[in-house]
C-alpha cells in the first residue's frame, strides 16, 4: 500500500481544521468608526470615544485602531452596541463615519498565519431588514399637484365651464 497517501491526506485534513478554527470563535458587537473628508482616527479620535462611552455609562470590552486605520469599539450585546452607536454619532463631528459591524474574535496566532473566520453572506446571516419611513405631507403635495394638473381636462370633458382654478392652502382647489 502507498502510505504517503495517508500521508497527505491526513496534512491537509490538518491544514483544513487549523484553517477552519476562526469560524468556532464568532464575532462581537462592535462600532466601527472611520474618517471622511481626509480626517484621520488617531489617539484623540480614541480618547474623545473613550470619554463618549464613559459619558454614557456604557462599557465596552475594548477599543482599538485597526490595521486599516479604523476605529472599533467591541461590545458584549448588540444592545450596548445599539446605544454606544447613538452616543458616539451624537458626540463626533460629521467627520466621522459611525457605523454598526460584527467583529471576528480570532485569536492573535490563528490571525498570524493567515486563518480567518468565512464571511456569510446575507442570505447565512438572516438576509437584510429596512426601515422605510413615507414623508406624508410631500405624498399629499405630489397628489395635489397631481390633481391640479388634470383638473382643466376633467372640467373639460365634464363641460364644465370655468374662470380660473388655483390653489387654496395644501389639500383644496
Amino acid at each position: 500500500m502507498d502510505k504517503w497517501k495517508y500521508y497527505l491526506l491526513a496534512i491537509v485534513m490538518v491544514v483544513g481544521v487549523v484553517y477552519a478554527i476562526p469560524n468556532v470563535y464568532g464575532e462581537d458587537p462592535a462600532v466601527q468608526i472611520t474618517g471622511l473628508k481626509g480626517e484621520p482616527v488617531n489617539e484623540a479620535t480614541l480618547q474623545q470615544v473613550s470619554t463618549l462611552l464613559t459619558n454614557a455609562a456604557i462599557k465596552p470590552k475594548s477599543i482599538a485602531i485597526e490595521h486599516d486605520g479604523a476605529l472599533l469599539v467591541r461590545f458584549a450585546d448588540s444592545g450596548t452596541q445599539l446605544r454606544a452607536k447613538d452616543s458616539i454619532r451624537k458626540g463626533l463631528n460629521e467627520q466621522f463615519s459611525v457605523a454598526l459591524n460584527l467583529a471576528p474574535v480570532t485569536p492573535k496566532w490563528l490571525e498570524s498565519i493567515g486563518a480567518k473566520p468565512m464571511k456569510l453572506g446575507l442570505d447565512l446571516r438572516g438576509g437584510v431588514h429596512f426601515l422605510m419611513e413615507v414623508d406624508l405631507n410631500a405624498v399629499m403635495s405630489r397628489r395635489m399637484e397631481g390633481y391640479f394638473a388634470e383638473m382643466p381636462k376633467v372640467m373639460r370633458e365634464a363641460k364644465l365651464h370655468y374662470a380660473h382654478l388655483s390653489r387654496v392652502g395644501a389639500e383644496k382647489i
